[in-house]
């Protein structure tokens, strides 16, 4: 029986996402590297402001 390895990764803040199959363990490596960087591509062009990390407030004296 062959196996079958999937490769999957969704956008967080829409209802993108994006999958592979792969019948090995090496094809697995390289799609999971690329599938993240299109993933990281889908997140740069489509939430750019979503990358932001808020800043810290400071603390009011008093």
């Amino acid at each position: 029986m062959k196996r079958t390895y999937v490769t999957e990764y969704a956008c967080q803040y829409c209802d993108w996402h994006i999958s592979r199959l792969a019948t090995s363990q090496l094809t697995l490596m390289a799609d999971e590297e690329a599938l993240e960087l299109v993933a990281a591509e889908h997140l740069a062009k489509v939430h750019p402001t979503s990358l932001k990390t808020p800043e810290p407030q400071g603390e009011a004296d008093g």
